[in-house]
């Protein structure tokens, strides 16, 4: 089977590498429809409270260019927390307009395409940050532009769509 993007997968405590993993994940031509994100994402489990801090998207330049993006999670509690991902935990859209209205020039996420990556668990201490994320080969058909992107990611497997962020792809 062939994979049309291959994904390299990081957990990043700030300040400290946790594991970085190879992953195969992602389509930009979905077939599921963008509504049922429930469906086509792996839950990433939490275990205690938490507060989604942010997502972004950076192109990363290259032949071809890879999308590089991730999810910060914040442990909000008094204790330590732990988090679960693995598999297709979080897929990138790419918008060309602001409010991120209608169908996306570019969604890597999978109905499609295995996702390999294994169940992994880090610790979060208490009041610590988090980022998980990954990078996805830019599909040559977006053209070159102005885009405003999205993260999909469903923490306790509730789906959710968060702002990740304006990014010129320039090729």
């Amino acid at each position: 089977m062939a994979f049309p993007g291959v994904a390299r997968f990081r957990a990043i405590l700030i300040g400290a590498s946790i594991a970085t993993l190879p992953v195969a994940c992602g389509s930009s031509r979905p077939t599921a429809p963008l509504g049922d994100d429930t469906a086509r994402l792996i839950p990433t489990v939490i275990s205690g409270p938490f507060t989604l801090v942010d997502a972004s998207v950076k192109e990363q330049p290259g032949s071809p260019p890879n999308l590089v993006y991730g999810v910060s999670i914040s442990n909000s509690g008094s204790s330590p927390i732990q988090i679960q991902y693995g598999g297709c935990w979080a897929f990138v859209r790419l918008y060309a307009r602001a409010d991120r209205a209608g169908t996306p020039i570019s969604d890597n996420g999978p109905p499609d395409v295995a996702c390999t990556l294994d169940l992994h668990t880090a610790a979060i201490p208490a009041g610590a940050t988090v980022q998980i994320s990954s990078q996805t080969l830019l599909d040559p058909v977006v053209p070159v532009g102005h885009y405003y992107a999205s993260v999909a990611f469903a923490p306790n497997g509730a789906a959710t769509v968060l702002p990740a962020g304006e990014i010129d792809v320039v090729r």
